[in-house]
């Protein structure tokens, strides 16, 4: 496919929890709320296949985070609804080439959420992005879709070519940015928790404190209603856009922050990236606080990813580094195309070691 400056649209009518464990339900097929359900009526070109392997890309770290390697099939087990079922095929890969020497491709799928993004965040991820355009082998391949707060722009299909990737990235940094304006929504609510501080001695202590603990978990109706389309199309982007084969990646760009408004907006992501074999590698393209950082690095650990967090901005550098290096896990499921999700659990036998991989 080719890249282009133009493409495709799809359209949609119009306090953050301590714990980020409610997005592992997307694995077991449980409902969320209705407003997540929401989405455009978009063709659903991976689920319509029906699946004849299914492949887990699992990452094996010590206690000190380092890469674990050199282990084999019989080091792990692989649970699919809480079963143990046999391992089929099973590989290494080390740097993008497995153990018999060939490369194992890879699948970028950049999305820009120009709605939570601030422009120089966001310019500056993308400059050094296609600094290291020069990453991408010939085996690799990497598409770029926008949102504009309603319409997802395909501004680039599936290609190797880095020079149109290039032309496409600097087109991209002239997007408008639609972050500082949510931000401002909701730093507007500060002004009320401003006052409260300001007059406190006009209040009992106590009344104090129960004000402040109420004033925190106001969100913006402006962040909160651009939230709802935002994680919605992104959801029914990746189920539309074409799946390539092999190792996928999502780098995802957006406002860490905005996690705090309804996490559970993004359960639909999840679950549409784990159903299609992505791993979601998210970076924060705004100011968001480092709790919510971490918010987001949970978020992505559902699909076997991590947040990608750098001062130099090179988080495309990192997922490359970190996507690269995985032990390949397959079985042939006993389901077909059956339009459910399953829970998919991978687990080391060797004490002492950790493993990332999706949750379904």
């Amino acid at each position: 496919m080719e890249c282009s400056n133009i493409g495709g649209a799809w359209e949609k009518e119009d306090g953050m929890r301590q714990s980020m464990r409610w997005m592992i339900v997307v694995a077991g097929g449980l409902a969320f709320p209705a407003v997540a359900q929401e989405e455009p009526a978009v063709p659903a070109v991976g689920e319509a296949i029906e699946v004849r392997v299914v492949n887990v890309e699992a990452v094996v770290t010590g206690a000190s985070g380092e890469r674990v390697r050199g282990l084999a099939a019989a080091d792990f087990r692989l649970l699919v609804d809480g079963r143990e079922v046999p391992i089929e095929y099973f590989s290494e890969v080390m740097d993008g080439t497995a153990a018999a020497g060939e490369e194992v491709g890879q699948s970028y799928l950049v999305y820009l959420d120009d709605s939570f993004s601030l422009a120089n965040r966001r310019n500056d991820l993308l400059e050094k992005l296609e600094r290291d355009l020069t990453l991408l082998r010939p085996v690799d391949r990497m598409a770029v879709l926008a949102f504009d707060g309603a319409h997802v722009e395909t501004l680039c299909g599936w290609t190797g070519d880095r020079d149109r990737l290039r032309t496409i990235f600097q087109m991209a940094r002239q997007r408008p940015a639609l972050g500082g304006r949510m931000l401002a929504h909701q730093a507007a609510l500060q002004a009320d928790v401003d006052w409260i501080k300001d007059n406190a001695a006009s209040f009992e202590a106590e009344e104090v404190v129960a004000i402040l603990e109420a004033l925190s978990h106001r969100i913006s109706p402006e962040a909160r209603t651009q939230l709802g389309r935002t994680a919605g199309m992104a959801a029914a982007a990746l189920r539309g856009f074409e799946t390539p084969p092999g190792r996928k990646v999502l780098f995802f760009m957006s406002a860490a922050w905005s996690l705090s408004v309804e996490p559970e907006l993004y359960g639909p992501l999840l679950e549409a990236a784990n159903r299609l074999g992505y791993t979601l590698y998210p970076t924060d393209a705004s100011l968001s606080d480092a709790p919510l950082v971490t918010a987001l690095d949970d978020l992505a650990r559902a699909t076997g990813g991590r947040v990608m967090v750098s001062a130099k901005n090179d988080a495309f550098r990192q997922v490359v580094a970190d996507a690269g290096t995985y032990y390949g896990i397959g079985f042939t499921p006993t389901w077909k195309a059956d339009d459910r999700s399953h829970a998919i659990t991978v687990e080391v036998r060797r004490p002492g070691l950790h493993v990332r991989s999706r949750a379904g």
